[in-house]
């Protein structure tokens, strides 16, 4: 080996030698970067936040305790299609409802300050009273009428004064008999949020398509702004109905307002 570097060094000389020994070990050192400095330099951003939208129909306004027949001779939500005026007497109040009475209430679809997507809503009446095959439940079922109007923007609209038929008409349900759309059944009213729970014909589809998709009928409500939409209700009794009059004496039915919602998919 010492004759082999001999040799060598006789051949080009020590300098030569020197420089080729300090360039092996430069790239001895490249090829493991362990000592060597380098600038470097890094950037994160502030975060990228993704928030989920809110559908929250709570702050509507569904008929409260005086949308009801009482005998209480004060219910500031019943009226007389018997009087002109349709104010009736605490005389009449005071008594059980007969041919001629109604009930008119406010109904509010609301999606209140939280709600910040689009949505369908559906309306639907639950007949809470079981079929007694055709007794007087049933019988006042069938008498009795129901009427739902969208009175959106309109101020002080759903009153007494306003329960005769002239101001239902054109109304998105027309005064309808309830026994001709519910016609037996019954459903408790806890069941309230389960539609698909209720058995079949113990309800009536009001406003909205009950599968809260597109299509004919749907209702819907677009934002911002998320606006509430307000309709009257009104059951009647009316007059001159055949066949309701003896024969549905004490005839007694518990109906329930039911409000679902669903937000509009890939809006």
């Amino acid at each position: 080996m010492n004759s082999l570097v001999t040799r060598l060094v006789g051949m080009v000389g020590w300098r030569v030698v020197a420089v080729l020994a300090l360039t092996v070990g430069v790239l001895g050192m490249q090829s493991g970067r362990g000592t060597l400095a380098y600038f470097t330099d890094s950037k994160t951003n502030a975060g990228n936040t993704f928030t989920a939208g809110t559908l929250n129909i709570q702050s509507s306004a569904l008929p409260g305790a005086t949308f009801n027949w009482d005998t209480s001779a004060t219910n500031p939500a019943c009226g007389s299609l018997t009087n002109g005026s349709a104010t009736p007497t605490a005389a009449q109040l005071a008594q059980r409802m007969t041919p001629g009475d109604f009930c008119i209430a406010t109904l509010t679809v609301d999606p209140g300050a939280n709600t910040n997507v689009d949505l369908y809503y559906h309306l639907r009446l639950l007949r809470s009273t079981a079929s007694d095959s055709g007794g007087v439940n049933d019988l006042l079922n069938s008498a009795l009428q129901i009427a739902v109007k969208d009175v959106t923007g309109a101020a002080a609209t759903c009153t007494v004064a306003n329960g005769q038929d002239p101001f239902f008409a054109g109304a998105a349900v027309a005064p309808t008999s309830i026994g001709s759309v519910i016609t037996s059944g019954g459903a408790s009213i806890a069941n309230a949020n389960a539609f698909s729970a209720q058995p079949a014909n113990s309800f009536y589809d009001l406003v909205g398509r009950p599968n809260l998709d597109a299509g004919a009928g749907a209702a819907t409500i677009s934002g911002p702004p998320f606006d509430a939409v307000t309709y009257c209700v009104r059951v009647s009794w009316p007059l001159g109905t055949a066949g309701t009059g003896n024969t549905a004496e004490a005839g007694s039915n518990l109906y329930a307002f039911q409000l679902a919602a669903a937000q509009v998919a890939n809006r």
